[in-house]
Parts: C-alpha cells; sequence; structure tokens
C-alpha cells in the first residue's frame, strides 16, 4: 500500500515468458487502472511516499562483468530510477517512516544478513551477524522501529524479532510450519503460513490460531492499510492479487486439508553449528577429467571418423577444447581453442589445421598448343592450411571487445606423374617420369579489434521470432598479405618456389540487426552488413562474397556480381507464428510445436572507392522462411529451418535456392 491508501505497488511477469522476469507496476483504486513504471524489478518495493517508491534492480555489468543486486528510487513521473547503492548485494527494502530509516537484505557467500541506513544520506550499517548459511526471506517494520524477520535455519521459515537498540534477536514463531511474511499492524503481527498443508494469512489472538483468509492454493505476502488487507494468491498456475476490506477472523478449524499428516522430516544426523572456515583452503585451478566423445561427419561425399575433448576448470577459470576427424583418403580436420579467465581480460587462443587431397588429370599440348595424345599428367595435390589467433576479450564501455592477432598460412604440394606412351620396333613402350613441388601460396598477419552488443528482450521464441531490441558487431584489422604471383629462382638459396606479392589492406566488418513487434503477431527484423576493404587493387582471394546463405540468398555464394572489395547486403524479414501446437509427433523421438512463416526480402551490390553509383546493378532477392522449434529424441532440442529464394529482375538466375537447417538453436 501507498501511505494515503490509494495504490498499490506490485510485481508482476505479465507480458514475458518467464517466471522471474518480474516489472513493477502501479494500482490505482480511484480508477482501477494498472501502469508499468519499471521493466525488471525483482523482490518486493516499498513506498517512500504516496509518489516514491524504493526498490530492487539487478544493475548493468560492472569493469568485472557481474551483475548484482542494487537500490533504485523512482517518482511516479520519472523515466528513469536513481541508483542508490553499487556492487552491493541488497534486496528487498523496507522503508520506516517514523525514524527515516531504510533496511535492505544482503546475501553473500549463502548467508543473509539485515542493513539499515538513513534515508537522506545512504550508508548502509550491518546489524545482523548470521554465519552459518541462514537465508532471511523478508523483513518489516513495527510500530517502534524493529524489525521482525523470516528466516531459514533449519527446515521451513520461522519468524525472529530485531531490537534495534541493542541489536539483540530473538526467535519470536517457531512451530513444525513454514512461518513466513511478517507483518505488524495495529498492535498485531500478521504472517503467512502453511497450517494444513496450505499457506494462508494468519495471526495470533490471545494465543491462538486465527486467519483472514482460507484459500485452495496459498496466500502470500499481506500488507494492510487500516482495515483494508492486499495479498497475492497461488491458485491454477497463477498468481493473483485479492483485496479484502472488511477482514473477519476465520477459525483454524476450516483452514487447509482434511484429516492432514504432517510430513516427517528425515532423521539427518548433522552439526547444529558447522564451522565452514575449518578445512578451508586457497582454490586452486582442478580440472575436470577429460571428456572425449566421438564424432562422425559427413563432408564433400565422404565419412570422417574422430572424436572431441574437452576439460574444464570447476569454477569456469580454465578451459580447452578440442577435436579431430580423418577420412579414408586422410584428410584431417583439427582443432584446438583454449580460455583462460583467471585475470579480468580472457585470454585465448584457436588453433585450426585442415588438409585436403585431391586427384588431376592433364592432358599435353606442346609448344604450338596442340595437343600430344600419348602423354598424359597425372597429379596428386595435397592441400593444407593453418590458421591461429590469440588474444584477449574483455567488457569495456559495457561492450564485448576483443582484441585479436591472427595468423594463416596455405601450402599446397604437388607429386606429378607423367607418362608417355609409344610403340617402338613393334613393342608398346612406357615412359614415366616423377616429380614434385611444395610450395606456400597464402601466408598473412592480421590486428583486429572486435565490439560488440546485444539488448534483446528473453522471450520463449527469442531465438526463432526476435520481437525487441538490437545487436551489433564491428570488427576493423589491418591484414598484412602476401599472396602467390607465379614462380621464381630464389637468388640467395638457389630454389624453385611461388612468389608472395603484398596485398596488405584495412577490413572492416559492421553487422547490425534490429527487431521489432509491428502488428500483434508480426515480427520484423532489419539487418545490415557493411564490408569495406581499403585497397581495391588486391588479389580477389580477399574480396567479400556476398552471395548464398550468408549474403543475398538468391545467389550463388561466388556471384561474380556480388564479389569485391567492398559489399553492402541489406535484409527485411516480416516474421508470424502460425502453429502453436505439436503438428509432427513420432512417439519419443520427435516432435515439432512450433511453426513460422517469414517474407525475406533482400538487396545489396559491391563498390569500391571509385564507384560513382551504388545503386548501379544493384541485386534483388526475395523468399519465404519457415522455422519449425520442437524436440528430438532424449529431450535434445530441434530447430528447422527451410526456405526458398529467387533473384528479381535476373535472366541469369531463374529456379532460385533452396536452404535447409537442422541445429539445435536458431
Amino acid at each position: 500500500w501507498c501511505p494515503k491508501g490509494f495504490k498499490i505497488a506490485y510485481l508482476s511477469n505479465k507480458d514475458n515468458d518467464y517466471f522471474g522476469q518480474t516489472d513493477l507496476f502501479i494500482y490505482d483504486f480511484n480508477d482501477s487502472t494498472s501502469k508499468k513504471i519499471a521493466s525488471s524489478v525483482r523482490y518486493a518495493p516499498t513506498w517512500l511516499n504516496d509518489t516514491t517508491l524504493i526498490f530492487t534492480q539487478r544493475s548493468k555489468p560492472n569493469k568485472n562483468g557481474s551483475k548484482l543486486f542494487n537500490i533504485y528510487k523512482m517518482s511516479l513521473n520519472d523515466k528513469k530510477p536513481t541508483q542508490l547503492t553499487f556492487d552491493s548485494r541488497f534486496r528487498s527494502p523496507v522503508y520506516n517512516e517514523k525514524n527515516n530509516l531504510i533496511s535492505v537484505i544482503s546475501t553473500y557467500d549463502g548467508v543473509s544478513n539485515i542493513y539499515i541506513s538513513e534515508i537522506d544520506s545512504i550508508n548502509f550499517k550491518k546489524v545482523t551477524n548470521f554465519s552459518n548459511q541462514e537465508y532471511i526471506g523478508s523483513t518489516n517494520w513495527d510500530n517502534l522501529g524493529n524489525l521482525y524477520f523470516d528466516i531459514i535455519d533449519s527446515h521451513g521459515r520461522d519468524i525472529y524479532f530485531l531490537e534495534l537498540e541493542t541489536y539483540s534477536i530473538k526467535k519470536i514463531l517457531d512451530n513444525e510450519q513454514d512461518i513466513r511474511n511478517p507483518i505488524y499492524h495495529n498492535e498485531n503481527l500478521y504472517f503467512s503460513t502453511d497450517f494444513n498443508g496450505i499457506f494462508n494469512i494468519a495471526y495470533y489472538d490471545n494465543n491462538e490460531l486465527r486467519f483472514l483468509t482460507n484459500c485452495y492454493g496459498g496466500s502470500f505476502m499481506p500488507d494492510f492499510s487500516g482495515n483494508k488487507l492486499v495479498y497475492s494468491s497461488f491458485e491454477n498456475g497463477a498468481y493473483n492479487i485479492y483485496f479484502i476490506e472488511n477482514l473477519i477472523s476465520i477459525s483454524k478449524d476450516s483452514i487447509g486439508y482434511n484429516e492432514y499428516e504432517i510430513p516427517q522430516i528425515s532423521n539427518l544426523n548433522y552439526l547444529e553449528k558447522n564451522n565452514f572456515n575449518q578445512n578451508s583452503k586457497v582454490y586452486s585451478n582442478e580440472m575436470t577429467k577429460l571428456h572425449l566423445v566421438p564424432r562422425l561427419m559427413f563432408d564433400y561425399n565422404t565419412e570422417k571418423y574422430g572424436f572431441y575433448l574437452f576439460s574444464d576448470d570447476m569454477i569456469g577459470k580454465l578451459s580447452f577444447f578440442g577435436g579431430l576427424s580423418l577420412n579414408k583418403i586422410k584428410d584431417l580436420d583439427a582443432f584446438l581453442m583454449f580460455d583462460y579467465k583467471q585475470f579480468r581480460p580472457t585470454y585465448y587462443f584457436n588453433f585450426y589445421w585442415a588438409t585436403r587431397h585431391t586427384k588431376q588429370q592433364f592432358d599435353y599440348f606442346n609448344i604450338n598448343n596442340e595437343l600430344v595424345d600419348n602423354i598424359s599428367i597425372n597429379n596428386r595435390v595435397n592441400y593444407q592450411i593453418f590458421s591461429a589467433d590469440l588474444g584477449f576479450k574483455l567488457l569495456l564501455l559495457k561492450h564485448k571487445t576483443i582484441f585479436s592477432y591472427g595468423y594463416n598460412n596455405y601450402k599446397q604440394n604437388i607429386f606429378q606423374l607423367a607418362t608417355q606412351e609409344f610403340i617402338n620396333n613393334g613393342e608398346n613402350q612406357t615412359i614415366s617420369s616423377f616429380g614434385k613441388l611444395g610450395f606456400d601460396y597464402f601466408e598473412g598477419h592480421s590486428i583486429s579489434f572486435e565490439i560488440s552488443t546485444k539488448k534483446i528482450k528473453p522471450h520463449f521464441l527469442a531465438k526463432m521470432i526476435p520481437s525487441n531490441g538490437y545487436s551489433y558487431n564491428f570488427k576493423y584489422a589491418y591484414e598484412f598479405n602476401y599472396f602467390m604471383d607465379g614462380f621464381s629462382i630464389d637468388e640467395e638459396y638457389g630454389t624453385f618456389g611461388s612468389v608472395l606479392k603484398p596485398n596488405n589492406t584495412a577490413r572492416m566488418n559492421l553487422e547490425f540487426r534490429y527487431f521489432n513487434n509491428i502488428f500483434k503477431n508480426i515480427n520484423a527484423e532489419l539487418s545490415t552488413n557493411i564490408g569495406i576493404l581499403s585497397n581495391n587493387d588486391i588479389d580477389d582471394f580477399f574480396y567479400f562474397f556476398g552471395g548464398g546463405l550468408p549474403g543475398i540468398k538468391g545467389y550463388t555464394f561466388y556471384e561474380s556480381d556480388l564479389t569485391g572489395p567492398s559489399i553492402m547486403v541489406n535484409t527485411l524479414t516480416f516474421r508470424s507464428l502460425i502453429l502453436k501446437e505439436s503438428f509432427i509427433n513420432f512417439i519419443d523421438y520427435l516432435d515439432f510445436n512450433k511453426l513460422s512463416l517469414g517474407l525475406v526480402v533482400q538487396f545489396g551490390n559491391t563498390f569500391d572507392s571509385n564507384s560513382k553509383d551504388f545503386t548501379n546493378n544493384m541485386k534483388y532477392s526475395s523468399g519465404l522462411e519457415i522455422r519449425a522449434k520442437g524436440f528430438m529424441f532424449y529431450g535434445y532440442p530441434a530447430a528447422l529451418t527451410a526456405e526458398h529464394h529467387f533473384a528479381l529482375n535476373d535472366q541469369s538466375e531463374t529456379k532460385g535456392k533452396t536452404y535447409l537447417k537442422l541445429l539445435f538453436d536458431f
């Protein structure tokens, strides 16, 4: 209740999908309206006066990336709250007008304690000294400026009393029931208790337990204003707020379940007071056992067999993850990823190694470009690709940032067998010659800076149909690239090999995505991807490719008109949920229960610093998207996406492109 008793402040997760997504609302009894005044508020608020509230919010990440509960103040006319505490772990504020004090609860290392401060100069002082893993649920003041609070000491909650002058604490209500949410009103203490198995609002009258509610689900968090009571009640899977204006005392004989038997508490032997510091020691990195998981891949019509391996520090300070796969022609895929989170920046390095083996057959042409049909050339080619990047990640100005160094080396080994068949003196003769050549065709070094953020409202289908928020990722890198430009003899060593020509450039990438609910059941996504190279004269090996799944989907990935030193791709997608119930179900092995339909429109083009008209030869594409969400065997999430896109006003692309993805999430 507000002090004058014509409004109540309450928390609700309505219009949100998750129970913990509570917002702060004000209900006005004068016009029976509710108004949301603050988002992401946790625990019960308190009124400072009839127009100002104090409440708990999880603050934005601090310099270490931690999000802690803090106390905020907000007037009903303000647009944003004022933060009163910082990095404090405070919650559940309760204001006492008589002595101008505010109490809060802090839980640290599993132990709760009460802190008190004057409201005019916030400086909280610890007034309890619990140390045995006690948990305090809620507090409330009496008329003399002392505190009642409920606490979990062993099993269930009991009511304690704190005398403020001496800081003395005593237990005043302790029985076989759970007793919580104490509220002092009209010289009496009210609370919620699960007498006979159901929580109801109760009080003691001449040592006799009496009740103000008698419900089926459970009644909690009472508050009084004069002879009026509000409380929250749980019934049929939901909480609602109830209001009683004329309080009537109810006998305990009609409360709860008939013939209710109190469950027996397990007979556990434990110390009444445990010394948690007795055997404590400074933590050191302790890795889990090395996990090895089989891996089977189907890639370019081959089967690859291998494994994943990973291990983590028990509290996440250190981790590594690796994998290896190999097929029958000795194509190898291997990687190793390492993270070290002991310090404020997270240090990391990633290694990637891949090999590919191919066979090539060529005809032989003489100096006059005439085919010599009795000579054949057969090559076995081995490509070796190595890539590594190392750097550190940290939170900078509330954005995720990455500073990194990258190295790439691409090699090619050719094993050539040339054969010539001819007839000599009436006999078939064959002359064979063998040669091999190995060379680097690309070597690169890069230094990069990357910054990203994401603010998307969490909801059950946030990945499938994002509805509110935005995200962006910006990366700037300078690359020292050396790419093959023919062969020559090394004058110093006298060896034959490739000539690597500098192709240095700066590379900038920006990806921006915006989400909004434009109609009741239609959500829009607008995304822009921009890539720019500072050097327009480098080899097209380093160009951007703007087609395929990551680009304009109506075109192939290597579409020549979408390949260039700079590129922009814009996408507008409209999505709507069309099925909310299970529509494909096969026993316990497959179940799809959400289906959305999307309309996608794309346009984009390549350009360089010499381009006079970016819109010249603009490429357009449109398509349909179907997304299905569900589960596979053993409860694995399944996210299926099917898309078909076609180029617009382009005679060279008439059939369109189809894409199919099956992942754990979208």
